[in-house]
């Protein structure tokens, strides 16, 4: 059932289930939150015991309500809820928010219960939101459907929908950003989402007309496929979404066959594949907010440079500290522009940041010209104005004269004013009367504006139709050894070394005196997936040391008592070495990873995720993000082979989609060569599913 958002979060009328006049407990405090705030619809106070509360009357069920509802509040005791459902069913109300904890947050009982709410609900066609949430607040229509007094009075609408599955934060966002007077559309609690989960409202508030930014707070993603097409419609749709998810720790990441099981955390994968669907993730509250927040009131930049200008010189350092710190450029204005700053200001030396020296303290005028000239130089995409802590009298003599320079900027600007109590109340006023995006610090508006650089950055990422998988046929086998592997990986379109696979020392020293040097020696032997880490892989640099590696190997697998399958003896490439792999996430079904490989690859957290199968452009844009990418793209004038890497991924990513009865694979490294070259896994290990 496509979800209607109308009744959700403005509805006409609303039942509150279990209403009380004691405001001390929820039931009492839903209808107060109402009343309190103006609601302009209809209330029906349910609850047997009183005919009216607050002179609404009091109704003893929902079946004997004289409409058909909108909404209902169930705010009754969980062993209470079905009963009360039941008849908030036959009256047709068309929303029920399940405020009452007691259900899937205890266990595999509370989630049989919470089924079968759902299941009820949706033979009527009635839809659920919650349990154990706090509901709705919609300051835009007036409409503070929520059983809690920890919610500010004060309110500012505006075009930022706030969802969160935490009940307390979802209340401490909503504070936080009215008190930093951040307009708000509507907030959601979902709660456990037994009926109405994330993707789904997310997808209803793109399609929501006064929405423009959508910022959520998520623990868990539960409709990974209805939140992914959810988000690459918002980003068609130029509405951004800005996400704060917890509980990513890496300590409980997976045990598993290869490295990129290993290197896969939940965060890890969870952030690539963030990234991939346009959504800008963020760390802290304030910087959710504080992202938003620009997202609703600024154009995107059309790249990182900054121009900063301070009366302050402290004040312009730490800016340029804070810019570096989030990487944002500060590049020197043109020389044009420098020279009419030199005219303008005599008692400085003009650059980026500006220190206007508080000469333009004094002087209005002087302090509008200097502004005009800087902020307009085409070497900068976006603008920084820094104020210190200024009384009543200077931010009546400056701060409209500030404000103006950055309406009539025409790239991305906001103002950084350091605020103290007692002092900077009149600045505060005026700026929020303005409507000009500011901030209380510089360190915030640096981090603001480096996270509207990231999302116009995420805004490119490419759009494209991902290719058919490719299915494999299993082998007959419940092991594949790494010569085997690279076999069944080459069927599928997967680059792959050429190399031998023979039974004994004596025939594997006549392959390398065929192949020459310089050349790889392997022992392969049952059971063993990581050579390396036994000293079972020889590099040679000539074919006369293979006869003295052979032997060595030998030796290696005797004293460790490995069951031998035999030798592979392969040409040595020569290239950098990156890593393709792919697993299956819980959350997020067939995932492709690509990072620098070889040794690194388990050091150094230079990797990307992306869905599989996965279309050549987001490949790249993917290889393009990585720190080794450099190194690819024609460090010391070697341009290497990038094309035959994306190609390889893609092949991969086919592969591995098509192929459910592979668990994991790992290619380390693939060896990219020069332009021309190509590029092939050496090493590779498949994880094979259990059978039926």
């Amino acid at each position: 059932m496509a979800l209607d958002l109308k009744p959700l979060i403005n509805p006409d009328s609303v039942a509150i289930i279990g209403a009380s006049p004691n405001e001390a407990g929820h039931a009492g405090r839903c209808l107060a939150n109402l009343e309190r705030t103006g609601y302009p619809g209809r209330i029906y106070p349910v609850n047997p015991k009183y005919d009216s509360i607050g002179g609404h009357t009091c109704y003893a069920s929902a079946r004997d309500l004289p409409e058909q509802v909108d909404a209902a509040y169930l705010l009754v005791p969980a062993r209470a809820v079905e009963s009360a459902l039941e008849d908030c069913l036959e009256r047709g109300i068309r929303t029920v928010t399940i405020c009452s904890a007691g259900y899937a947050e205890l266990g595999e009982e509370g989630a049989r219960r919470q089924q079968r709410l759902v299941e009820r609900a949706r033979e009527r066609g009635v839809r659920l939101l919650g349990p154990n949430c706090i509901g709705v607040l919609n300051p835009v229509d007036t409409y503070v459907g929520c059983p809690t007094f920890n919610i500010t009075y004060s309110y500012t609408p505006g075009s930022i929908a706030l969802l969160s599955q935490s009940g307390g934060m979802a209340a401490a966002l909503f504070n936080r950003a009215q008190g930093r007077s951040i307009g708000i559309r509507a907030m959601v609690s979902l709660g456990n989402e037994a009926d109405i989960r994330l993707g789904e409202l997310l997808d209803a508030f793109v399609a929501d007309p006064q929405t423009q930014v959508i910022a959520v707070y998520v623990e868990q993603l539960r409709d990974a496929e209805r939140f992914a097409a959810a988000a690459e419609r918002a980003r068609a749709a130029g509405k951004p979404v800005v996400l704060l998810k917890v509980g990513g720790s890496e300590a409980g990441r997976r045990t598993v066959l290869g490295h990129t099981g290993a290197m896969a955390g939940e965060q890890a994968v969870f952030s690539g594949m963030m990234h991939h669907l346009g959504v800008l993730e963020v760390a802290t509250v304030d910087e959710l907010l504080n992202a938003a927040y620009a997202l609703s009131r600024l154009p995107l930049p059309a790249g990182p440079r900054l121009g900063a200008l301070s009366p302050s010189g402290g004040e312009c350092g730490y800016i340029a500290d804070r810019a570096s710190a989030h990487g944002l450029d500060m590049p020197l204005p043109t020389r044009q522009t420098l020279d009419e700053l030199r005219e303008k200001l005599k008692l400085a030396l003009p650059g980026n940041p500006l220190d206007t020296t508080g000469q333009v303290i004094g002087d209005g005028e002087l302090l509008s010209e200097v502004m005009r000239i800087f902020t307009a130089d085409p070497n900068l995409d976006m603008v920084n104005l820094g104020i210190p802590t200024w009384g009543p009298y200077d931010s009546e003599a400056l701060l409209p004269r500030i404000i103006e320079a950055v309406k009539n900027c025409d790239k991305p600007a906001v103002i950084s004013a350091w605020t103290a109590r007692d002092l900077t109340e009149r600045a505060e006023e005026l700026l929020r009367e303005s409507g000009v995006c500011w901030f209380a610090s510089s360190d915030d508006a640096m981090a603001a504006l480096a996270n509207l650089h990231r999302y116009a950055e995420l805004a490119r990422i490419p759009s494209a139709a991902p290719p058919a998988p490719v299915a494999l046929p299993r082998p007959d086998t419940d092991e594949l050894n790494e010569h085997a592997a690279k076999r069944l990986l080459a069927e599928g379109g997967v680059p792959v070394v050429a190399e031998t696979l023979v039974v004994d020392a004596d025939t594997a020293l006549q392959a390398a005196r065929r192949i020459g040097g310089p050349l790889v020696v392997k022992l392969v032997a049952s059971g063993v997936t990581h050579k390396s880490e036994l000293g079972l892989v020889r590099l040679l640099d000539t074919v006369e040391e293979a006869e003295a590696a052979l032997a060595d190997l030998a030796r290696v697998a005797a004293k460790e008592n490995l069951a031998v399958e035999g030798y592979l003896v392969a040409e040595r490439l020569s290239g950098t070495e990156i890593i393709l792999g792919a697993v299956r996430d819980d959350t997020f079904g067939p995932v492709l990873m690509v990072g620098a490989g070889g040794i690194l690859a388990e050091h150094f957290a230079d990797r990307v995720f992306l869905p599989c199968p996965a279309a050549p452009e987001q490949v790249r844009a993917a290889i393009e993000r990585l720190a080794v990418h450099p190194v690819l793209a024609g460090a010391r004038g070697r341009h290497h082979d990038v094309d035959a890497l994306v190609d390889a991924a893609v092949a991969l990513s086919r592969v591995f989609a098509g192929s459910p009865w592979m668990t994991e694979v790992d290619l380390n490294p693939v060896i990219v060569g020069l332009r021309g070259q190509g590029a092939a896994a050496v090493d590779a290990v498949i994880g094979l599913a259990p059978r039926d």
